[in-house]
Parts: C-alpha cells; sequence; structure tokens
C-alpha cells in the first residue's frame, strides 16, 4: 500500500453523455446541524477569499459527473452560477474520486491505480479537460480514507488507521512524479468514520460521536513536519448527522443532511483550531444531494493566504509592518509576509518582486494560470528581476483576477483587472502580468 508513482499512458477522461442535468441550486436558509458561536475570522476579514464560482461536483447514479458553481462560498449566500448542474463527465461511477484542488480530480480505479485528471472548465462548468487522464501511481486500493489538501499533498489513512503523506508533484501537468519520503507515516490511530482536508495541512475528522476534530500538519509540502499545537481539538459536535461531508478550502465546509439538503459552514479558525464558527453557519445552500455520491468541493477553491492578505487592507508599511517593510520597497515583504501567515515556508524568497518568479520556476509551480492565494508577478525582466508582486485573492468566471498588493502608493491596496498573462491590464497596479506562482503545501 506504498502507493508509489508509476507512469502509465494517458487515459481517457470522462466523455460527453446525454444524461440529464441535475440542479441542486440553492432555495433557501435553514438551521445548523451543528450549534457553533460566532466569531471574527481569524485572519480579521467577515469572510472567506475564494475563487467565483467554487466548483462543487457530485457523480449522478449513471456515473455522470456534475459540475456546480456556488457564488456564495466565501459568506454562506444561497447563489449558484448559471450552468450548474452541467454534465462536465460519464463513467465515473465504480472509482473514488476526490478533489486535488485548482481543477485537478484524482480517482482511485478498481485495480487500485491513481489516476490525475484536470479540469479546464473548472470556473464556468464547461466539458472541457486537459487530456484523457493519467495514471499517477499504483497500490491506492488499500486506503480506507484517501483525500487531498491541495497542490499535490496527498493523505491515505490505511486499514490500521495509519495517516500517511504524499505530494504528487507533478500534479499541474499529469506526470508521474513523487515527493521523496511519499507513503511516509505521519500519524496514528485515525480511526474517523469521515476524514476530510481544508488545505494548509488542514486535516478534519468525525468520531464515532459526531465530533468534528481539528489538525493541522506542519510541512503539507515536505512531509517532514509534526502537528500544530491543539491537533486534535473537537471544533463541533452532531456532525453523525451527514452522510458526506467535504471542503472547498479557508474553513469553507459543507455537509449532506440525512433530507438531501447541502450546508454551508465556515471554521474561523482553520490555522489555529478553535471553535469559532461564522454567522449563518449551517444555512441550507442546495437541495437533492443525497441523489449524488461522492461530492466534493474545489479544496482549494478557498484560501486563507487571501483572508490575510485582505485583513491588511489600508495599511501603510509600518503598521503594523512586513518583515523589513519600513526600511525598502515592500511589495514582496508583504506577499511574503501573507505567505507566512499561512504556514508557507519564504526561505528561498528575499525582498524581490523577482524572487517570487524565481521560486515559481525553480519548484514547478509557476504558470500561466491564477489560483486564489497565488502570487501574481509584474513586469519580470527575463534574467533576475521583476517590478512588482502582489497576492491573488479572488478568481472570476469573467476573466478578472483581484489582487491585495503592499507598496502600492505606499500602502495595502485591492485591484479587479484582466487576469491574461503577457498584458498590462486596466486598473493593474503594474504590468506586463508575468505570471503566477502558487506556494508549495498551500
Amino acid at each position: 500500500m506504498s502507493g508509489t508513482a508509476m507512469p502509465q499512458a494517458a487515459r481517457r477522461v470522462a466523455t460527453r453523455t446525454a444524461a440529464a442535468l441535475l440542479s441542486a441550486a440553492a432555495l433557501f436558509a435553514g438551521s445548523s446541524f451543528l450549534a457553533a458561536p460566532a466569531a471574527q475570522a481569524a485572519a480579521g476579514v467577515s469572510s472567506a477569499s475564494c475563487s467565483s464560482p467554487t466548483a462543487l461536483y457530485g457523480i449522478s447514479s449513471d456515473g455522470a459527473l456534475h459540475w456546480y458553481g456556488s457564488t456564495g462560498a466565501a459568506t454562506g449566500a444561497s447563489t449558484w452560477a448559471s450552468g450548474s448542474g452541467n454534465t462536465v463527465g460519464s463513467s465515473w461511477n465504480g472509482l473514488t474520486v476526490f478533489s486535488g484542488g485548482d481543477g485537478v480530480v484524482y480517482a482511485v480505479h478498481p485495480d487500485g491505480t491513481l489516476w490525475w485528471y484536470h479540469h479546464d472548465g473548472v470556473l464556468n462548468g464547461s466539458f472541457s479537460w486537459a487530456n484523457g487522464g493519467v495514471q499517477v501511481g499504483t497500490g491506492w486500493g488499500g486506503f480506507t480514507h484517501v483525500f487531498s489538501g491541495g497542490k499535490g499533498v496527498i493523505y491515505g489513512v490505511d486499514t490500521s488507521g495509519n495517516l500517511h503523506w504524499y505530494r504528487h508533484t507533478g500534479y499541474l501537468d499529469g506526470t508521474s512524479s513523487w515527493a521523496s519520503g511519499a507513503g511516509k507515516t505521519i500519524g496514528w490511530s485515525w480511526d474517523f468514520s469521515k476524514v476530510f482536508a481544508g488545505g494548509n495541512g488542514v486535516i478534519y475528522g468525525i468520531d464515532s460521536s459526531g465530533a468534528l476534530h481539528w489538525y493541522r500538519y506542519t510541512d503539507p509540502a515536505g512531509g517532514n513536519g509534526g502537528w500544530a499545537s491543539g491537533a486534535g481539538n473537537t471544533v463541533g459536535t452532531g456532525w453523525d448527522g451527514f452522510s458526506q461531508v467535504f471542503s472547498a478550502g479557508d474553513g469553507v465546509i459543507y455537509g449532506v443532511g440525512g433530507d438531501g439538503n447541502l450546508h454551508w459552514y465556515r471554521h474561523n479558525d482553520p490555522m489555529g483550531g478553535s471553535w469559532s464558527w461564522a454567522s449563518g453557519a449551517g444555512t441550507t445552500v442546495g437541495w437533492s444531494w443525497n441523489g449524488l455520491a461522492q461530492p466534493f468541493a474545489d479544496v482549494q477553491g478557498c484560501s486563507v493566504i487571501a483572508d490575510y492578505a485582505r485583513s491588511q487592507l489600508g495599511h501603510g508599511p509600518c503598521s503594523p509592518g512586513y518583515l523589513n517593510s519600513c526600511s525598502e520597497d515592500w511589495c514582496a515583504d508583504f506577499a511574503m509576509w501573507a505567505w507566512q501567515q499561512a504556514g508557507i515556508s519564504t526561505s528561498d524568497l528575499d525582498a524581490g518582486a523577482g524572487s517570487f518568479y524565481r521560486y515559481g520556476r525553480s519548484k514547478g509551480t509557476l504558470s500561466n494560470t491564477p489560483h486564489v492565494g497565488d502570487a501574481v508577478v509584474f513586469g519580470w525582466d527575463g534574467s533576475w528581476n521583476a517590478k512588482h508582486v502582489a497576492i491573488v485573492t479572488a478568481v472570476n468566471a469573467n476573466g478578472t483576477i483581484t489582487s491585495v498588493g503592499g507598496n502600492e502608493s505606499n500602502s495595502v491596496r485591492t485591484d479587479t483587472y484582466a487576469s491574461a498573462v503577457g498584458g498590462w491590464p486596466s486598473g493593474a497596479p503594474n504590468g506586463p502580468i508575468s505570471g503566477y506562482v502558487s506556494p508549495l503545501g498551500d
């Protein structure tokens, strides 16, 4: 059950079918299974930072894969994008399916092989996939639970309750490459009825009594960490009333109740593990989800990094200060600070905006596609320097992004503009856009 990676020829991704669309549009707000006190978000913002829409998926009885675009994931609003319920694939029945974040979908086949897929239509629900699917591993059939925290980080619980860590370094393009140490045991006695990840090393487990427990692994990128203080904290009760539970990241959690209603929650302290929930936690945002097998959300749809960036809007270089921001040009200091608050190592970065571009190139996380929590780099000179860097706080279906950057008129400011690499769009804080860099282990 090592889950070792073995390259294999590409395989089909789901093909278009004529299956009827399932419309799980939200109808009304309801009460919760979980009684949780309201509190201000840990990062100092009142809502999560999410793509709009944030993708949710489910498999109908005929094996069709359906896409739903929540435009209310950040706040718990019962709003859904046009096209929600679209069929985006077929023949997904019989597979163990889970999100890898940023449009990546993994599936364990009955023979225990692990396959990688990328849904290019993650923001608009189109039937568009990167390729026919690629086998990236073997031996995955022996896990009782398998799930991903995004950015290639995958966890598996074996039949003895041991928790194993993996990082698929080829998660961006489906190459069969894995980090050193993949498969190592990082935990024991994970005998939960349900387990799921929320990004940034955050893992939740529901025990037999219905208590929801919080954990945070401190080195999801390298697999050499320990567990954060408070790991194992009970952060909720009554969660045994759900048939399915999954996360979109940044504390946003969905549960499918026995009546088929889809409920929204936001854990306000995903990094610290305190019992703190957003106002409106438990709101009903959809119905008839009991007709879908293995529902899941894009686990990188929302980002705590973006929360921290947003929490500083309007601040100057010395209030409260970001690394060495009082004494130098500080856009990179601010972006590093935001990543650090989310537990990301910035040891390979420096005070120059160009260091983010170099980081992405060396780590394999530089791309032309923005994700919430990424660094957007402007004006790369082709060798060492760049003009500016900011944090992506929203990715929108209309082709725009919103970013928050430091040292913009000597303040932390937000901007919305077209996302295409190579252009200098109206409203951008600098230009041209050179690329997007994801942090390892987010």
